[in-house]
Protein backbone atom coordinates (compact mmCIF):
# COMPACT_ATOMS: atom_id res chain seq x y z
CA UNK A 1 0.00 0.00 0.00
CA UNK A 2 2.68 2.70 1.03
CA UNK A 3 4.81 1.70 -2.05
CA UNK A 4 2.37 2.20 -4.45
CA UNK A 5 1.74 5.69 -2.92
CA UNK A 6 5.14 6.53 -3.45
CA UNK A 7 5.00 5.61 -7.21
CA UNK A 8 2.36 8.08 -7.06
CA UNK A 9 4.12 10.85 -5.37
CA UNK A 10 6.89 9.79 -8.38
CA UNK A 11 5.33 9.50 -11.43
CA UNK A 12 5.20 12.40 -14.11
CA UNK A 13 2.10 10.95 -16.14
CA UNK A 14 -1.08 12.15 -14.74
CA UNK A 15 -2.89 8.90 -15.17
CA UNK A 16 -0.10 6.88 -13.89
CA UNK A 17 -0.42 8.62 -10.11
CA UNK A 18 -3.62 8.14 -10.44
CA UNK A 19 -3.27 4.38 -11.14
CA UNK A 20 -0.91 3.99 -8.98
CA UNK A 21 -3.20 6.30 -6.17
CA UNK A 22 -5.90 2.82 -7.15
CA UNK A 23 -3.31 -0.13 -6.44
CA UNK A 24 -2.38 2.27 -3.07
CA UNK A 25 -6.38 2.13 -2.24
CA UNK A 26 -6.70 -1.59 -3.06
CA UNK A 27 -4.00 -1.87 -0.76
CA UNK A 28 -6.34 -0.32 2.09
CA UNK A 29 -9.36 -2.40 1.03
CA UNK A 30 -7.59 -5.64 1.73
CA UNK A 31 -5.62 -4.79 4.97
CA UNK A 32 -9.32 -3.85 6.31
CA UNK A 33 -10.83 -7.12 5.03
CA UNK A 34 -7.86 -9.19 6.30
CA UNK A 35 -9.21 -7.99 10.14
CA UNK A 36 -11.92 -10.14 9.55
CA UNK A 37 -14.20 -8.34 12.08
CA UNK A 38 -17.57 -6.96 10.74
CA UNK A 39 -16.82 -2.68 10.92
CA UNK A 40 -13.55 -3.22 9.21
CA UNK A 41 -15.20 -5.26 6.49
CA UNK A 42 -17.95 -2.67 5.70
CA UNK A 43 -15.54 0.01 6.05
CA UNK A 44 -13.76 -1.95 3.02
CA UNK A 45 -16.86 -2.12 1.19
CA UNK A 46 -17.91 1.68 2.40
CA UNK A 47 -14.25 2.88 0.55
CA UNK A 48 -14.80 0.51 -2.45
CA UNK A 49 -18.24 2.15 -3.34
CA UNK A 50 -16.61 5.55 -2.52
CA UNK A 51 -13.27 5.34 -4.47
CA UNK A 52 -15.36 4.17 -7.99
CA UNK A 53 -16.94 6.80 -7.73
CA UNK A 54 -14.66 9.38 -7.15
CA UNK A 55 -11.59 8.08 -8.72
CA UNK A 56 -13.94 7.39 -12.08
CA UNK A 57 -14.76 10.97 -12.52
CA UNK A 58 -10.52 11.45 -12.01
CA UNK A 59 -9.47 9.03 -14.60
CA UNK A 60 -12.18 10.71 -16.87
CA UNK A 61 -10.84 14.21 -16.31
CA UNK A 62 -7.74 13.31 -17.16
CA UNK A 63 -9.00 11.73 -20.23
CA UNK A 64 -10.37 15.42 -21.24
CA UNK A 65 -7.33 16.83 -20.26
CA UNK A 66 -5.40 14.42 -22.74
CA UNK A 67 -7.45 14.99 -25.42
CA UNK A 68 -7.94 18.92 -24.95
CA UNK A 69 -4.01 19.86 -24.35
CA UNK A 70 -2.47 16.76 -25.93
CA UNK A 71 -0.26 15.51 -22.82
CA UNK A 72 -0.73 14.21 -19.76
CA UNK A 73 2.47 15.16 -19.12
CA UNK A 74 2.61 17.50 -15.53
CA UNK A 75 6.08 19.39 -16.53
CA UNK A 76 3.57 20.11 -20.27
CA UNK A 77 0.62 21.43 -18.23
CA UNK A 78 -0.08 24.95 -16.43
CA UNK A 79 -2.70 27.04 -15.26
CA UNK A 80 -5.74 24.57 -16.24
CA UNK A 81 -7.66 25.86 -13.21
CA UNK A 82 -8.24 28.15 -15.61
CA UNK A 83 -8.77 27.21 -18.93
CA UNK A 84 -10.11 24.30 -18.04
CA UNK A 85 -12.89 25.34 -15.10
CA UNK A 86 -15.14 22.79 -15.06
CA UNK A 87 -12.78 20.09 -15.24
CA UNK A 88 -10.99 21.54 -12.53
CA UNK A 89 -14.09 21.63 -10.00
CA UNK A 90 -15.13 18.12 -10.68
CA UNK A 91 -11.11 16.82 -9.98
CA UNK A 92 -11.36 19.53 -6.48
CA UNK A 93 -14.38 17.53 -5.63
CA UNK A 94 -12.79 14.19 -6.35
CA UNK A 95 -9.82 14.64 -5.18
CA UNK A 96 -10.90 15.77 -1.92
CA UNK A 97 -13.58 12.85 -1.50
CA UNK A 98 -10.07 10.64 -2.06
CA UNK A 99 -8.22 12.80 0.69
CA UNK A 100 -11.23 11.81 3.24
CA UNK A 101 -12.14 15.76 3.45
CA UNK A 102 -15.98 16.70 4.81
CA UNK A 103 -18.28 17.17 3.49
CA UNK A 104 -17.65 14.92 0.44
CA UNK A 105 -18.42 11.50 0.11
CA UNK A 106 -15.39 9.50 1.00
CA UNK A 107 -14.72 10.96 4.57
CA UNK A 108 -17.37 8.85 6.52
CA UNK A 109 -15.64 5.63 4.37
CA UNK A 110 -12.11 6.63 5.74
CA UNK A 111 -13.36 7.33 9.04
CA UNK A 112 -14.98 3.74 9.40
CA UNK A 113 -11.36 2.58 8.60
CA UNK A 114 -9.96 4.42 11.33
CA UNK A 115 -13.04 3.28 13.88
CA UNK A 116 -12.30 -0.43 12.64
CA UNK A 117 -8.60 0.17 13.32
CA UNK A 118 -8.84 1.15 16.53
CA UNK A 119 -11.69 -1.06 17.85
CA UNK A 120 -8.71 -3.94 17.59
CA UNK A 121 -6.48 -4.92 20.49
CA UNK A 122 -2.73 -4.95 21.51
CA UNK A 123 -0.19 -5.31 18.59
CA UNK A 124 -2.31 -5.59 15.86
CA UNK A 125 -4.14 -2.61 16.98
CA UNK A 126 -0.57 -0.93 16.40
CA UNK A 127 0.50 -2.53 13.09
CA UNK A 128 -2.70 -1.76 11.80
CA UNK A 129 -2.80 2.07 12.93
CA UNK A 130 0.40 2.46 11.35
CA UNK A 131 -0.34 0.90 8.39
CA UNK A 132 -3.59 2.74 8.08
CA UNK A 133 -2.80 6.13 8.94
CA UNK A 134 0.39 5.76 6.79
CA UNK A 135 -1.19 4.76 3.45
CA UNK A 136 -4.19 7.82 3.92
CA UNK A 137 -1.02 10.60 4.76
CA UNK A 138 0.71 9.41 1.44
CA UNK A 139 -2.83 9.38 0.24
CA UNK A 140 -3.65 12.94 0.87
CA UNK A 141 -0.18 13.11 -0.54
CA UNK A 142 -0.19 12.62 -3.98
CA UNK A 143 -3.95 13.84 -4.24
CA UNK A 144 -2.50 17.66 -3.63
CA UNK A 145 0.19 16.92 -5.44
CA UNK A 146 -1.96 15.35 -8.43
CA UNK A 147 -4.01 18.72 -7.82
CA UNK A 148 -0.87 21.29 -7.87
CA UNK A 149 0.39 19.99 -10.56
CA UNK A 150 -2.12 19.29 -13.14
CA UNK A 151 -3.89 22.07 -12.46
CA UNK A 152 -1.76 25.21 -11.06
CA UNK A 153 1.45 23.89 -12.15
CA UNK A 154 3.93 25.55 -14.79
CA UNK A 155 5.12 28.88 -15.58
CA UNK A 156 1.16 30.30 -14.79
CA UNK A 157 0.32 30.94 -18.38
CA UNK A 158 -2.56 28.61 -18.95
CA UNK A 159 -2.31 25.65 -21.42
CA UNK A 160 -3.78 26.11 -25.03
CA UNK A 161 -6.67 24.38 -24.97
CA UNK A 162 -9.56 22.60 -27.02
CA UNK A 163 -13.13 23.74 -26.67
CA UNK A 164 -15.05 21.47 -24.39
CA UNK A 165 -16.58 18.44 -25.57
CA UNK A 166 -20.06 18.15 -23.38
CA UNK A 167 -20.89 14.69 -24.29
CA UNK A 168 -16.87 13.79 -22.57
CA UNK A 169 -17.54 16.04 -19.40
CA UNK A 170 -21.17 15.42 -18.74
CA UNK A 171 -20.45 11.49 -17.03
CA UNK A 172 -17.91 13.44 -15.28
CA UNK A 173 -19.74 15.96 -13.91
CA UNK A 174 -22.16 13.17 -12.90
CA UNK A 175 -19.88 11.44 -10.77
CA UNK A 176 -18.40 14.46 -9.35
CA UNK A 177 -22.14 15.32 -8.21
CA UNK A 178 -22.85 11.77 -6.46
CA UNK A 179 -19.23 12.49 -4.47
CA UNK A 180 -20.57 15.21 -2.94
CA UNK A 181 -24.59 14.85 -2.49
CA UNK A 182 -24.09 11.18 -1.94
CA UNK A 183 -22.52 12.55 1.66
CA UNK A 184 -26.04 14.36 1.70
CA UNK A 185 -27.90 10.65 1.14
CA UNK A 186 -25.45 8.62 3.62
CA UNK A 187 -28.59 6.73 4.68
CA UNK A 188 -29.02 5.82 1.02
CA UNK A 189 -25.44 5.03 0.36
CA UNK A 190 -25.55 2.59 3.84
CA UNK A 191 -28.54 0.75 2.21
CA UNK A 192 -26.46 -0.25 -0.83
CA UNK A 193 -22.94 -1.16 0.95
CA UNK A 194 -24.38 -2.70 3.90
CA UNK A 195 -25.59 -5.94 2.24
CA UNK A 196 -22.45 -6.72 0.58
CA UNK A 197 -20.62 -6.11 3.69
CA UNK A 198 -23.06 -8.85 5.08
CA UNK A 199 -22.46 -11.35 2.44
CA UNK A 200 -18.69 -11.01 3.20
CA UNK A 201 -19.36 -10.91 7.26
CA UNK A 202 -22.29 -11.12 8.79
CA UNK A 203 -21.74 -9.11 11.89
CA UNK A 204 -21.51 -5.57 9.29
CA UNK A 205 -24.94 -5.49 9.70
CA UNK A 206 -24.88 -3.07 12.58
CA UNK A 207 -22.74 -0.65 11.18
CA UNK A 208 -23.85 2.35 9.51
CA UNK A 209 -21.81 5.41 7.68
CA UNK A 210 -21.71 8.39 10.00
CA UNK A 211 -22.07 11.91 8.47
CA UNK A 212 -20.55 13.58 11.42
CA UNK A 213 -18.83 11.43 14.31
CA UNK A 214 -17.92 13.92 16.46
CA UNK A 215 -15.29 15.31 18.10
CA UNK A 216 -13.88 11.41 18.47
CA UNK A 217 -10.28 10.01 17.79
CA UNK A 218 -10.90 8.66 14.51
CA UNK A 219 -11.77 12.10 13.64
CA UNK A 220 -8.51 13.67 15.34
CA UNK A 221 -6.52 11.11 13.72
CA UNK A 222 -8.19 12.15 10.08
CA UNK A 223 -7.50 15.43 11.03
CA UNK A 224 -3.81 15.05 11.51
CA UNK A 225 -3.95 12.85 8.17
CA UNK A 226 -5.33 15.75 6.19
CA UNK A 227 -2.99 18.62 7.37
CA UNK A 228 0.31 15.84 7.11
CA UNK A 229 -0.87 14.87 3.82
CA UNK A 230 -1.30 17.96 2.20
CA UNK A 231 1.92 19.33 3.63
CA UNK A 232 3.97 16.60 2.06
CA UNK A 233 1.99 17.05 -1.05
CA UNK A 234 2.49 20.74 -1.25
CA UNK A 235 6.23 19.71 -0.49
CA UNK A 236 6.49 17.48 -3.43
CA UNK A 237 5.25 19.65 -5.80
CA UNK A 238 7.30 22.42 -5.20
CA UNK A 239 10.23 19.93 -6.14
CA UNK A 240 11.18 20.35 -9.65
CA UNK A 241 11.46 16.69 -11.33
CA UNK A 242 12.87 16.35 -15.11
CA UNK A 243 12.70 12.38 -15.33
CA UNK A 244 10.37 9.90 -14.60
CA UNK A 245 11.25 7.10 -12.10
CA UNK A 246 13.00 3.86 -13.25
CA UNK A 247 10.50 1.05 -13.99
CA UNK A 248 13.02 -1.23 -11.83
CA UNK A 249 10.49 -3.50 -10.72
CA UNK A 250 8.88 -4.24 -14.35
CA UNK A 251 12.24 -4.14 -15.77
CA UNK A 252 12.94 -7.39 -13.06
CA UNK A 253 10.10 -8.96 -14.26
CA UNK A 254 11.39 -8.65 -17.61
CA UNK A 255 14.89 -9.55 -17.25
CA UNK A 256 13.04 -12.40 -15.14
CA UNK A 257 10.98 -13.51 -17.89
CA UNK A 258 13.71 -13.25 -20.74
CA UNK A 259 16.21 -15.22 -18.07
CA UNK A 260 13.39 -18.25 -17.79
CA UNK A 261 12.92 -18.77 -21.34
CA UNK A 262 16.97 -18.59 -21.95
CA UNK A 263 17.52 -20.92 -19.03
CA UNK A 264 14.52 -22.98 -20.12
CA UNK A 265 16.17 -23.20 -23.87
CA UNK A 266 19.61 -24.70 -21.99
CA UNK A 267 17.53 -27.25 -20.75
CA UNK A 268 15.37 -28.28 -23.10
CA UNK A 269 18.15 -28.66 -25.52
CA UNK A 270 20.11 -31.25 -22.46
CA UNK A 271 16.69 -32.87 -21.87
CA UNK A 272 14.67 -32.93 -24.99
CA UNK A 273 17.60 -34.40 -27.01
CA UNK A 274 15.00 -37.36 -28.65
CA UNK A 275 16.62 -40.18 -27.11
CA UNK A 276 13.62 -42.24 -26.72
CA UNK A 277 15.86 -44.98 -23.85
CA UNK A 278 17.06 -41.32 -22.54
CA UNK A 279 13.09 -39.95 -21.68
CA UNK A 280 12.51 -43.45 -20.16
CA UNK A 281 15.71 -43.58 -17.89
CA UNK A 282 15.05 -40.28 -16.55
CA UNK A 283 11.31 -41.45 -15.73
CA UNK A 284 11.94 -44.88 -13.96
CA UNK A 285 14.82 -42.71 -12.12
CA UNK A 286 12.82 -39.79 -10.89
CA UNK A 287 9.70 -42.35 -10.10
CA UNK A 288 12.14 -43.89 -8.08
CA UNK A 289 13.83 -40.66 -6.26
CA UNK A 290 10.11 -40.39 -5.28
CA UNK A 291 10.08 -43.32 -3.32
CA UNK A 292 12.40 -41.97 -0.75
CA UNK A 293 10.00 -40.59 1.71
CA UNK A 294 8.18 -43.70 2.10
CA UNK A 295 11.44 -45.32 3.50
CA UNK A 296 10.30 -43.94 7.44
CA UNK A 297 7.26 -45.49 6.71
CA UNK A 298 8.73 -49.29 6.56
CA UNK A 299 7.81 -51.72 9.65
CA UNK A 300 10.48 -54.24 9.88
CA UNK A 301 8.18 -56.52 12.10
CA UNK A 302 6.08 -57.07 9.25
CA UNK A 303 8.48 -58.24 7.26
CA UNK A 304 8.74 -61.79 7.09
CA UNK A 305 10.86 -64.30 5.05
CA UNK A 306 9.73 -66.85 2.66
CA UNK A 307 7.20 -69.04 2.83
CA UNK A 308 8.63 -71.94 1.43
CA UNK A 309 11.80 -72.92 -0.70
CA UNK A 310 10.21 -73.11 -3.58
CA UNK A 311 9.42 -69.55 -3.36
CA UNK A 312 13.22 -68.72 -2.73
CA UNK A 313 14.48 -70.66 -5.73
CA UNK A 314 11.66 -69.14 -7.76
CA UNK A 315 12.79 -65.56 -6.44
CA UNK A 316 16.37 -66.11 -7.22
CA UNK A 317 15.04 -67.59 -10.48
CA UNK A 318 13.76 -63.97 -10.83
CA UNK A 319 16.85 -62.47 -10.14
CA UNK A 320 18.93 -64.21 -12.35
CA UNK A 321 17.01 -63.62 -15.41
CA UNK A 322 16.99 -60.09 -14.55
CA UNK A 323 20.68 -59.93 -14.99
CA UNK A 324 20.69 -62.09 -17.35
CA UNK A 325 18.38 -59.64 -19.86
CA UNK A 326 21.31 -56.84 -18.84
CA UNK A 327 23.90 -59.23 -20.80
CA UNK A 328 21.91 -60.84 -23.99
CA UNK A 329 23.01 -59.49 -27.11
CA UNK A 330 19.64 -60.24 -29.28
CA UNK A 331 16.53 -58.84 -28.98
CA UNK A 332 14.82 -61.66 -29.51
CA UNK A 333 17.32 -63.27 -26.70
CA UNK A 334 16.11 -60.53 -24.71
CA UNK A 335 12.02 -61.25 -25.28
CA UNK A 336 12.71 -64.57 -23.97
CA UNK A 337 14.25 -63.57 -20.66
CA UNK A 338 11.96 -61.10 -20.25
CA UNK A 339 9.30 -63.88 -20.79
CA UNK A 340 10.66 -65.74 -18.52
CA UNK A 341 10.78 -63.77 -15.50
CA UNK A 342 6.80 -63.09 -16.00
CA UNK A 343 6.31 -66.80 -16.11
CA UNK A 344 8.62 -67.47 -12.93
CA UNK A 345 6.59 -64.44 -11.13
CA UNK A 346 3.74 -66.64 -12.08
CA UNK A 347 5.29 -69.33 -10.51
CA UNK A 348 5.18 -67.07 -7.44
CA UNK A 349 1.77 -66.82 -7.43
CA UNK A 350 0.96 -70.58 -8.09
CA UNK A 351 3.57 -70.49 -4.46
CA UNK A 352 1.35 -68.15 -2.81
CA UNK A 353 -2.55 -69.79 -3.53
CA UNK A 354 -3.44 -67.30 -6.11
CA UNK A 355 -4.89 -69.11 -9.03
CA UNK A 356 -6.51 -66.76 -10.43
CA UNK A 357 -3.42 -63.93 -11.10
CA UNK A 358 -1.57 -67.13 -12.30
CA UNK A 359 -3.77 -67.49 -15.42
CA UNK A 360 -3.76 -63.49 -15.54
CA UNK A 361 0.23 -63.63 -15.53
CA UNK A 362 0.72 -66.80 -17.66
CA UNK A 363 -1.42 -65.01 -20.47
CA UNK A 364 -0.30 -61.65 -20.37
CA UNK A 365 3.19 -63.02 -20.42
CA UNK A 366 2.32 -65.27 -23.76
CA UNK A 367 0.62 -62.37 -25.48
CA UNK A 368 3.99 -59.81 -24.84
CA UNK A 369 6.63 -62.59 -25.90
CA UNK A 370 4.11 -63.22 -28.93
CA UNK A 371 3.86 -59.39 -29.73
CA UNK A 372 7.30 -58.86 -28.94
CA UNK A 373 8.67 -61.76 -31.81
CA UNK A 374 6.45 -60.32 -34.31
CA UNK A 375 7.80 -56.67 -33.81
CA UNK A 376 11.47 -57.71 -33.67
CA UNK A 377 11.09 -59.18 -37.05
CA UNK A 378 11.23 -55.41 -38.58
CA UNK A 379 14.28 -54.46 -36.23
CA UNK A 380 17.47 -55.22 -36.40
CA UNK A 381 18.48 -58.92 -34.68
CA UNK A 382 21.18 -57.43 -32.17
CA UNK A 383 21.13 -54.39 -30.14
CA UNK A 384 23.26 -51.30 -30.71
CA UNK A 385 26.78 -51.75 -28.99
CA UNK A 386 26.75 -49.11 -26.13
CA UNK A 387 29.36 -48.26 -24.02
CA UNK A 388 30.02 -48.94 -20.24
CA UNK A 389 29.07 -45.97 -19.29
CA UNK A 390 25.31 -46.09 -20.69
CA UNK A 391 25.28 -49.95 -19.89
CA UNK A 392 26.01 -49.07 -16.10
CA UNK A 393 23.83 -46.66 -16.06
CA UNK A 394 20.63 -48.09 -17.10
CA UNK A 395 21.75 -51.43 -14.51
CA UNK A 396 21.46 -48.51 -11.77
CA UNK A 397 18.90 -47.21 -13.01
CA UNK A 398 17.23 -50.61 -12.81
CA UNK A 399 17.98 -51.24 -8.96
CA UNK A 400 16.49 -48.24 -8.13
CA UNK A 401 13.41 -49.24 -9.62
CA UNK A 402 13.79 -52.83 -8.00
CA UNK A 403 14.81 -50.46 -4.78
CA UNK A 404 11.29 -48.71 -5.16
CA UNK A 405 9.20 -51.07 -5.67
CA UNK A 406 10.42 -52.92 -2.93
CA UNK A 407 9.86 -49.87 -0.44
CA UNK A 408 6.38 -49.71 -1.72
CA UNK A 409 5.39 -53.21 -0.85
CA UNK A 410 7.16 -52.96 2.42
CA UNK A 411 6.01 -49.62 3.03
CA UNK A 412 2.27 -50.70 2.77
CA UNK A 413 2.88 -53.88 4.70
CA UNK A 414 2.89 -51.97 7.25
CA UNK A 415 -1.21 -51.21 8.01
CA UNK A 416 -2.59 -54.71 6.99
CA UNK A 417 -6.02 -55.11 5.97
CA UNK A 418 -8.48 -55.34 9.96
CA UNK A 419 -9.69 -59.17 9.31
CA UNK A 420 -13.23 -57.64 9.33
CA UNK A 421 -13.39 -56.23 5.97
CA UNK A 422 -11.46 -58.91 5.01
CA UNK A 423 -14.98 -61.21 6.61
CA UNK A 424 -16.93 -58.45 5.29
CA UNK A 425 -15.64 -58.66 1.46
CA UNK A 426 -16.15 -62.64 1.61
CA UNK A 427 -19.58 -62.53 3.03
CA UNK A 428 -20.67 -59.70 0.49
CA UNK A 429 -18.78 -61.34 -2.43
CA UNK A 430 -21.73 -64.37 -2.14
CA UNK A 431 -24.57 -62.08 -1.14
CA UNK A 432 -24.04 -59.27 -3.83
CA UNK A 433 -21.91 -60.94 -6.36
CA UNK A 434 -22.94 -64.56 -6.07
CA UNK A 435 -19.60 -66.07 -5.80
CA UNK A 436 -17.01 -67.20 -3.53
CA UNK A 437 -14.03 -66.56 -5.49
CA UNK A 438 -13.66 -62.77 -3.90
CA UNK A 439 -10.88 -61.59 -6.55
CA UNK A 440 -13.23 -62.85 -9.22
CA UNK A 441 -16.59 -61.01 -7.88
CA UNK A 442 -14.15 -57.77 -7.88
CA UNK A 443 -12.83 -57.85 -11.20
CA UNK A 444 -16.37 -58.95 -12.98
CA UNK A 445 -18.69 -56.90 -10.48
CA UNK A 446 -17.64 -54.16 -8.88
CA UNK A 447 -14.43 -53.48 -11.46
CA UNK A 448 -16.23 -54.53 -14.64
CA UNK A 449 -16.24 -51.15 -16.26
CA UNK A 450 -12.24 -50.98 -15.40
CA UNK A 451 -11.68 -54.29 -16.56
CA UNK A 452 -13.70 -53.28 -20.15
CA UNK A 453 -11.16 -50.50 -20.30
CA UNK A 454 -7.89 -52.27 -20.03
CA UNK A 455 -9.82 -54.26 -22.18
CA UNK A 456 -10.27 -51.93 -25.42
CA UNK A 457 -6.64 -50.66 -24.38
CA UNK A 458 -4.66 -54.15 -24.61
CA UNK A 459 -6.99 -54.75 -28.16
CA UNK A 460 -6.20 -50.92 -29.47
CA UNK A 461 -2.43 -51.91 -28.93
CA UNK A 462 -2.93 -54.94 -30.74
CA UNK A 463 -4.62 -53.60 -33.52
CA UNK A 464 -2.15 -51.10 -33.54
CA UNK A 465 0.59 -53.75 -33.71
CA UNK A 466 -0.84 -55.69 -36.44
CA UNK A 467 -0.97 -52.35 -38.79
CA UNK A 468 2.38 -51.68 -38.02
CA UNK A 469 3.59 -55.22 -39.26
CA UNK A 470 1.86 -55.47 -42.26
CA UNK A 471 3.16 -51.58 -43.39
CA UNK A 472 5.20 -51.70 -46.29
CA UNK A 473 7.34 -48.46 -46.96
CA UNK A 474 6.49 -46.07 -49.99
CA UNK A 475 8.33 -45.45 -52.87
CA UNK A 476 8.05 -42.18 -54.57
CA UNK A 477 8.27 -42.59 -58.29
CA UNK A 478 9.21 -39.96 -60.93
CA UNK A 479 7.04 -39.88 -64.13
CA UNK A 480 9.79 -41.10 -66.30
CA UNK A 481 10.73 -44.56 -64.14
CA UNK A 482 8.54 -47.88 -63.95
CA UNK A 483 6.50 -48.55 -61.38
CA UNK A 484 8.37 -50.53 -58.64
CA UNK A 485 7.50 -52.06 -55.60
CA UNK A 486 10.44 -52.97 -53.20
CA UNK A 487 10.15 -56.89 -52.23
CA UNK A 488 9.46 -57.68 -48.65
CA UNK A 489 12.26 -58.24 -46.45
CA UNK A 490 13.08 -60.53 -43.50
CA UNK A 491 15.85 -59.51 -41.58
CA UNK A 492 16.09 -62.39 -39.25
CA UNK A 493 18.66 -64.77 -40.18
CA UNK A 494 18.14 -69.03 -40.15
CA UNK A 495 20.00 -69.12 -36.47
CA UNK A 496 17.18 -66.28 -35.30
CA UNK A 497 14.50 -68.16 -36.87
Amino acid sequence: MGCRSLGALRHLDAKLILAWGTVSQLGLMIVLLSFGSGKAVFAAVSILFAHAIFKAALFMIVGEIDIRTGTRDIRELSGLYRSMPLAYGVALVSSLSMAGVPPMLGFPAKEAAVEAALGLSGGERTVALIAIIGGSVLTVAYTARFILTVFHGGNGTPTAVTSRRWLMAAPAVFLGACTLFGFAFLGNITNWVRPAAVTINNKAEVYSLIRWPGLTDAFLISAGIVAAGAALGWAISRRATDTAPRTIGADTVDMSIDGSITIARHIAARVQHGSLPGYVLTMVAVAALATIPFISAIDFDMITGADNAAQMVLAIFVAASAVASTQVRTRLGAALVLGSVGFAIAGLFVTSGAPDLVLTQLLVETVIVVGFVLGLGRLTTTFPRHGATWQTTRIGVSLMAAAAVAVGLAGSARGPVPASNIERLSDEAVSEGGGKNVVNVILTDIRALDTLGEIVVLAVVAVGVLALLHRRPEVVLSPDEPSRLPEPTDNLTGADR
